[in-house]
């Protein structure tokens, strides 16, 4: 009896280690496990960044947009001919896209695109052959009407008398003065600004349409309710008109808004412009939305309306001293790193992996010749570090 109590003793002690052997694998196993979450959480919420220590995931002319805003005639006029050169430089250089609006010069830009692309047309060879695979984007949310036609079928209490060419408040210059900008965003207006942007664009086929400007709180409820202006953009993609239903706005806190809403399903493409440079990166949020929900980014303004590169203006104002400081912190570090700052600013406004385009505007050849020259040039990590311990870009970016 006493050997059998033995033996059973002996059984249950090598059970209990079994167990506890076994609880120790479980408890392992769940820690592992916890830790592999716990780094995929912390992977999804950080921004997936590009190495810029080579030019293997650089910017490329085919990841360029050639901005239509600067062919309107922003801040200063541009001729027709000055127009075309660039149109036609991009195109030699593989430039593949073009993004537009209505409001960029009521209307001008849109019909300078359109010119030139059907001159190409009538005249056959290698450049309108490359000129076939152009994506064109516009926007709506502005029509373009005659300004005689105000107080008639134009309410005066929709023109946008700030874009009008007697305005000082205009960006724009050289542009008709008998034209007007109504607001419209209605699904209505966004299949009429349509039909109207591709009769200015004379047939080139627009690939994608953005809600341009929609930041108030009166402009987004328009948007996003019941007729509104995504709405309409998303019948069109569904009726095979266009291929890119989107937005275009400053104002990153707008997009998430419209993105979080429940019309953002439709939404596939954000344009954000001056929120994501190297004097400003308040679209690091939106931009990690992006990141998660698959929707691709478009980034305007990366050189910060020109501060960054000699100019004097951000956001189209006069830049503000401590703009004006951070402009030159930047310059300074580049110095140390040797490199060029046109080079670093479009590294960063291209560091996000969400971010698919960036748009140049330029008003002249040897402007965006620079600027595809700069394109893709390595960026050491170490710049990015120092950027980083120097307060210079946003804390959340991992190098």
């Amino acid at each position: 009896m006493a050997r059998d109590g033995s033996e059973s003793e002996a059984e249950r002690v090598t059970a209990a280690r079994g167990l506890a052997s076994g609880v120790g694998a479980a408890l392992l196993a769940v820690g592992v496990t916890a830790r592999i979450f716990a780094s995929l959480r912390r992977r999804v919420n950080r921004l997936q960044l590009r190495d810029t220590t080579s030019a293997g995931e650089g910017l490329t002319p085919a990841d360029v947009l050639l901005g239509g805003s600067a062919l309107a005639g922003m801040f200063e006029p541009i001729s027709d001919e000055d127009a075309f050169l660039v149109l036609k430089e991009a195109l030699d250089l593989g430039v593949r896209g073009v993004d537009t609006a209505p409001h960029y010069g009521l209307g001008i830009s849109e019909e300078r695109i359109g010119s030139f692309f059907r001159q190409l047309r009538q005249i056959p060879n290698s450049l309108s052959a490359r000129a076939q695979d152009v994506r064109v984007y516009t926007k709506v949310g502005r029509l373009i009407r005659l300004r005689s036609e105000v107080g008639k079928t134009v309410d005066p209490v929709h023109v946008q008398w700030d874009n009008a060419f007697d305005s000082d408040d205009c960006i724009f210059k050289g542009i008709p003065e008998d034209r007007v900008s109504v607001a419209d965003y209605s699904a209505e207006g966004a299949a009429s600004s349509h039909r109207e942007s591709s009769d200015r664009l004379e047939g080139c086929e627009v690939h994608g349409l953005r809600v341009h400007d929609c930041e108030t709180d009166f402009l987004l409820e328009q948007t996003l309710g019941e007729g509104g202006a995504l709405e309409g953009i998303a019948r069109l993609k569904r009726e095979g008109k266009i291929s890119s239903a989107g937005i275009g706005v400053n104002d990153p806190e707008y997009a998430l808004r419209v993105l979080q809403s429940p019309r953002g399903k439709d939404v596939d493409c954000v344009m954000i412009a001056g929120s994501w440079n190297l004097l400003d990166q308040s679209a690091y949020s939106l931009l990690l939305h992006c990141q998660r929900s698959g929707v691709e980014v478009h980034n305007a303004g990366v050189f910060a309306s020109g501060l960054i590169v000699g100019g004097n203006t951000v956001r189209y104002q006069p830049a503000q001293r401590a703009m004006i400081d951070k402009a030159r912190r930047w310059r300074v570090l580049c110095q140390r790193h040797d490199c060029k700052i046109a080079e670093v600013a479009l590294a960063f406004a291209f560091l996000p992996k969400c971010v698919k385009k960036i748009a140049v505007g330029v008003k002249t050849v040897g402007e965006l010749r620079e600027s595809l020259q700069a394109a893709g040039r390595p960026v050491p990590r170490e710049l990015w570090q120092d950027a980083r311990r120097e307060g210079l870009i946003v804390p959340g970016l991992k190098f």
